[in-house]
């Protein structure tokens, strides 16, 4: 697994099979705009989860959720605020987590409530 695609789709394949097994239910993956990108858009009981996948197979630069820069957290939330509208959800819970994928020691971990944005939906 050499190229930076095929570690950011196993990566996130990897999350989706997890957060499945932890009792979410997905309602979508890898939702564009011209913002930017959600890799994964899930519940998770009563809550609208909009989560960013991070996957590395090293840790020479830093872990993984790291890399959820402020501007990064500013298009996620552009882009949930597209998903919202479009979508017309019912739920009045939203949250933004991020899951770290270690594809070198095989290792994940969600980071629920990773961020909050500085404007409300």
């Amino acid at each position: 697994m050499n190229d930076k695609k095929s570690k950011g789709d196993f990566g996130e394949e990897t999350a989706c099979k997890y957060i499945k097994k932890n009792g979410y239910k997905i309602l979508g993956k890898n939702f564009r705009t011209k913002f930017g990108e959600i890799d994964l858009i899930g519940i998770d009981n009563d809550t609208i989860c909009f989560i960013e996948v991070k996957a590395r197979s090293s840790s020479d630069y830093g872990s993984p959720e790291q890399f959820v820069t402020k501007r990064k957290q500013e298009r996620l939330w552009k882009t949930a605020s597209i998903y919202i509208n479009k979508n017309t959800l019912e739920f009045g819970n939203y949250r933004f987590d991020v899951i770290s994928v270690d594809l070198e020691n095989e290792e994940i971990e969600i980071f629920k409530n990773a961020f909050q944005p500085k404007y409300s939906f």
